[in-house]
Formats: C-alpha cells, structure tokens, sequence
C-alpha cells in the first residue's frame, strides 16, 4: 500500500512538473512569436524607408562593395535607369 502511495505522489509530482514546463514553454513561444513579429515589422519599415527616401541610400557588404541602392540613389547615378546589373555570386 505503501509502494502504490509513492508511485501515486511520485506520478502526481511528474504531473505537475509537466504542466509547470507547458506553461514555461507556452509563455518562451509567446515572447518568441512577438519578437519575430516585431522583427518583421522592423525589417518593414527599414525597406520603406530606404526604397522610399528622397535621399540617395545604399547598401554595402563587408567587403564594402555595395549590393543595393536605393531609387534616389539610381537616379543620381544613372539617370533614365531602372536598374542596374548584380553581382555575381
């Protein structure tokens, strides 16, 4: 009777243990799905600011070569262009 009383606590305490982990599992996923939206939404406005500004913008890699420019920036240097050639990976 003893034996059945110690597995029933010790099932009880697992029990408890898990819904404890879903919880904490459910509030990680919880910051994680807001985090991601707010990236995204970050990430959004960066692209509207830059493809939209009056200003002339580009982008460069590490090795400073640049790999994307804004409109403005299009304008500037290549008048009457809508784009000009990628570099080859």
């Amino acid at each position: 009777m003893k034996s059945d009383q110690n597995q029933i606590k010790s099932l009880e305490d697992e029990v408890r243990r898990l819904k404890f982990q879903m919880e904490e599992t459910a509030i990680i996923q919880a910051e994680k799905d807001r985090l991601e939206n707010e990236f995204r939404r970050s990430q959004k406005r960066f692209r509207t600011i830059f493809e939209e500004s009056a200003i002339g913008k580009n982008i460069i890699d590490d090795e400073l070569l640049i790999i994307k420019v804004n409109r403005a920036l299009m304008q500037t240097w290549l008048p009457g262009r809508r784009t000009i050639r990628e570099k080859d990976d």
